[in-house]
């Protein structure tokens, strides 16, 4: 729960959050790199899962490019932020508000591909060792 409370504030506060809704530069490099390898074909059918999607700025890009997303954010403020963004954007965005440290709400094999913009790195080792097993378990196994 201390995660939780500390990101909470972070996100009321807005001092050292990105001042942009870009997404950020390698996650938007990675997803055209992969748009022109795979075409039309990536727009189509591919699930995305954001890990610590905060302010939506990757998921909802991401959304626009016709990817199918779902962000998982622990703080209700950051999820406020991202679904108004993505409102503004008229994307859909399937936002959870929970720990990545804890069992994803997904079925086996759900997802292509899974990102994490330095998110991880304030996990637990119990919370670390259930997202590297929830990683394995929701990723398809050509993901």
């Amino acid at each position: 729960m201390a995660q939780k409370h500390i990101w909470e504030k972070e996100y009321q506060r807005q001092t050292l959050l990105s001042p942009t809704d870009n997404p950020q530069k390698d996650t938007s490099n990675f997803f055209k790199y992969l748009r022109k390898k795979y075409h039309q074909q990536l727009e189509d059918n591919l699930r995305v899962l954001d890990l610590g999607s905060g302010n939506g700025r990757n998921a909802n890009h991401l959304a626009s490019m016709g990817a199918n997303i779902s962000g998982i954010e622990i703080s209700q403020t950051a999820i406020r932020m991202a679904r108004e963004a993505a409102r503004i954007k008229q994307v859909t965005v399937d936002y959870i508000q929970q720990s990545f440290g804890e069992r994803f709400p997904f079925d086996d094999n759900t997802f292509d591909i899974i990102i994490d913009v330095t998110s991880s790195n304030s996990l637990n080792e119990q919370e670390r060792e259930t997202y590297l097993a929830e990683l394995h378990r929701t990723l398809k196994p050509q993901g």
